[in-house]
């Protein structure tokens, strides 16, 4: 706790979102999930923003009092970009089906690969792709990306049982040591 009583933000799991700022990955689902989520949570979005679409999901941000619990970095270094991904517990890896390759980004999406160089547990679109590739390698849960509640009752199911969380991260060392 800081002076004014308040949850000092070091005390806090971090969800994570790197990658591109932009249509197509349910940034504005996520950031209404944010409102269901336990509140030793916060949500991290980072990366460069397409056409200034930052500007929106900050205002979403500020008209739904999520600023204590939502931090967005634009344009980041890679420093910064790889301290975010260490630091973070789960990466969030939602594609819409706007485009033919937003079908079929299971293994192959740079935030995926980030996060599984990174050995942070996803939660990724229940979509065929991931469905399949979550029959060889466990490493990730799915969950519904155009619905708020569904996400975050992922996240805090994942962050409330310990045992799932663990064999997600240990899955996710083996995966990428042996296969991946």
């Amino acid at each position: 706790m800081d002076d004014n009583g308040k949850n000092n933000i070091s005390d806090k799991k971090i969800i994570c979102y790197l990658g591109s700022i932009g249509p197509s990955h349910h940034l504005n689902e996520i950031i209404d999930s944010v409102k269901y989520l336990n509140n030793n949570l916060i949500l991290i979005i980072g990366g460069v923003s397409i056409n200034n679409y930052s500007y929106n999901l900050k205002k979403r941000i500020e008209n739904n009092n999520l600023s204590q619990k939502i931090f967005i970095f634009e344009n980041i270094k890679n420093s910064l970009w790889f301290e975010i991904l260490f630091r973070s517990s789960l990466g969030l890896c939602f594609y819409e089906k706007t485009h033919l390759s937003h079908q079929h980004m299971a293994g192959t999406s740079q935030k995926f690969n980030n996060y599984l160089f990174a050995n942070v547990p996803m939660l990724v679109n229940n979509n065929e792709d991931f469905l399949n590739f979550k029959k060889k390698f466990d490493i990730f849960e799915t969950t519904n990306p155009s619905d708020p509640k569904n996400i975050a009752d992922k996240i805090n199911n994942i962050f409330d049982n310990n045992n799932r969380f663990n064999e997600l991260k240990k899955n996710l060392e083996i995966a990428f040591s042996e296969e991946l």
